[in-house]
Order: structure tokens, then C-alpha cells, then sequence
């Protein structure tokens, strides 16, 4: 199902450790229903779906083989300006904060804590309804 803007109700979520995916797809298969989860451990296989697909929310992990998520981010800005890019790292750095300043993302969380985030994403999903 999309919007009037093209946008899936769909969240993407790409991360490389298979646990942190695991917990994301608990989380928001528990507090968004209305959204379907797509998820990847993979960058460039997301790209790939993302090529093709418009979400209303990418959130990926910032350290990942092959590309990181600041280089995902700027990708899917390019593909699709009205989705909604979030962030999450162990490790925030001067790159994060910059990829903010420039809009690249709107905002970056840090892990392990990911509950915080689902409520996060509710509430850009929420503004992008009403927009």
C-alpha cells in the first residue's frame, strides 16, 4: 500500500549482526502493525530493494562490510528525498553527526539500547502522516 507521496508502508531495517535484526524485527512487528518490516544483513542487498521500493523508514547500523550506513543514507536520500533515515551505532563519531547537519539522517541512536528507537520511528512515522 502506498501514499500520495509514492511511499510503501514499509520500514527497512539493515543491519550485518543477525542479532540486532532479530531484535528489531521483535520490536517492530510488536509496536508499528501497521507497517511491514523488511529486513536486510546486507547494505547492497537493500540498495537493491531500495532501488526498486520507496519506504517510509530506512534504519540501518552505521558500521557494516561493504558500505556503511551513512553511504546507505545518502543513497536512499537520493532514490526516494521522503523517507524518513535513521541511524543507529555503537560507536557515534564526527560522520554521524555531520550526516545530521547535512539531512542525510534526521537522527542517530546509540546501541545496545534499542527500545528508545521504536518509539523514535513511531513518532517520524506519525509526522509523516500528517505532512
Amino acid at each position: 500500500m502506498t501514499n500520495e507521496n509514492g511511499l510503501e508502508n514499509v520500514i527497512v531495517v539493515v543491519d550485518d549482526e543477525e542479532g540486532l535484526l532479530n531484535m528489531m524485527r521483535r520490536f517492530i512487528s510488536k509496536k508499528l502493525t501497521d507497517y511491514q518490516g523488511i529486513y536486510f544483513n546486507s547494505p547492497l542487498l537493500a540498495l537493491e530493494y531500495l532501488s526498486a521500493h520507496k519506504p517510509k523508514l530506512v534504519l540501518s547500523d552505521k558500521d557494516m562490510p561493504d558500505m556503511n550506513g551513512i553511504e546507505l543514507q545518502r543513497k536512499v536520500m537520493i532514490l526516494s528525498p521522503e523517507t524518513k533515515r535513521l541511524i543507529y551505532t555503537g560507536a557515534p563519531d564526527e560522520n554521524v553527526k555531520k550526516a545530521v547537519k547535512e539531512g542525510v539522517i534526521l537522527e542517530y541512536f546509540v546501541k545496545p539500547d534499542l527500545a528508545p528507537i521504536v518509539e523514535k520511528m513511531r513518532e517520524y512515522l506519525e509526522l509523516a502522516l500528517s505532512s
